[in-house]
């Protein structure tokens, strides 16, 4: 597997490094081939993101944690994973509000429904308001009275 990134971001790929961080080539998160394979289960860039730092979060879960000695430094991995959920969670909410899946409500105005029913796109209901009506003068008559 391979490392690589382009900070003109033209791929989804380059797009979820940007996002999740991952853009050191002298200190890689992920590869190529796991961030790709993201992408074939979440299309939504946020989403793959979102996906990869719930990924780097349990690698980071599975390090042992040091108690370093006065005046040390270093890293431990249950905060940085703790901060990749966070993250992540950010994320999963960017991709609620900026795109996706919308919602549709149809009929909402009368050009809009008649539009919407000529379409010869669209697939045609089961059933209809007037499923069970029947024309017939007996029908009409009893609508008048």
């Amino acid at each position: 597997m391979g490392w690589t990134y382009d900070s003109d971001l033209p791929t989804d790929k380059d797009r979820v490094r940007f996002l999740i961080g991952d853009t050191d080539a002298n200190d890689p998160i992920m590869q190529d081939g796991e961030i790709n394979y993201v992408l074939t289960v979440h299309a939504n860039v946020n989403r793959a993101a979102a996906a990869c730092c719930r990924a780097i979060a349990a690698k980071l879960r599975r390090e042992l944690t040091l108690n370093p000695a006065a005046g040390s430094i270093s890293l431990d991995p249950q905060k940085q994973a703790d901060g990749f959920i966070d993250l992540a969670n950010e994320l999963e909410q960017q991709a609620l509000t900026s795109g996706g899946a919308g919602i549709f409500g149809g009929g909402i105005s009368k050009t809009s429904k008649a539009a919407q029913e000529s379409s010869s796109d669209r697939v045609k209901p089961a059933f209809t308001v007037d499923t069970h009506h029947v024309s017939s003068p007996v029908d009409s008559r009893l609508m008048e009275s």
